[in-house]
């Protein structure tokens, strides 16, 4: 509870250890991932306190998970294995589609119109494109070292964050390269 400063509840993540990647869909669906196990776990109703569903992600090290606004794909990066799950978490029947990415994916986001998402890969320095309905990687665009995390700021600019460069990278995703960077201070 913001409003309060103090903990409103807690959901057991039960067998399913280090919860890491958390992300919410545009009806309040929780995905986290289960970094220790590989599973992606989905909470239809958060309040409920219990996940309804565990799905293997088919990688190693899933660590950050990103989904579709209306919670039918989900996106989980694999940092050990080197890909990108693409679960679809409604279907009775979804087994993981891989797609190779750089090494050790992180964070992702996508782009307004869920047509493209961008993968951070921390130790290949770039951040790779996805196509989200064929899952075909359609891009690349080179980063300064460590890229962990990415976002998009008011103005419509990728973020990056780059743990190795200890900056925040701005990316022309127009041009499908680094704008520039701000060096960020050592603490």
């Amino acid at each position: 509870d913001l409003h309060r400063r103090q903990v409103a509840g807690y959901i057991d993540c039960g067998r399913w250890r280090r919860p890491h990647g958390i992300a919410l869909d545009g009806d309040d669906r929780l995905f986290v991932l289960s970094e220790a196990s590989d599973r992606l776990l989905m909470a239809n109703n958060p309040f409920s306190r219990a996940f309804d569903r565990s799905l293997p992600t088919g990688g190693a090290g899933s660590h950050i998970v990103t989904v579709t606004h209306d919670g039918q794909i989900a996106f989980c990066s694999n940092m050990k294995s080197d890909n990108l799950s693409i679960l679809h978490p409604g279907a009775a029947a979804s087994k993981p589609r891989l797609v190779q990415t750089g090494i050790r994916p992180e964070g992702s986001v996508l782009d307004a119109s869920e047509q493209h998402l961008y993968v951070a890969c921390r130790e290949s320095s770039e951040i790779i494109v996805i196509h989200i309905k064929s899952g075909a990687l359609v891009g690349r665009i080179a980063t300064p070292p460590g890229p962990v995390r990415v976002c998009w700021d008011r103005q419509g600019r990728l973020l990056v964050a780059l743990y190795h460069a200890n900056a925040l990278g701005v990316i022309d995703v127009d041009a499908a390269s680094l704008a520039f960077t701000v060096d960020l201070p050592d603490q």
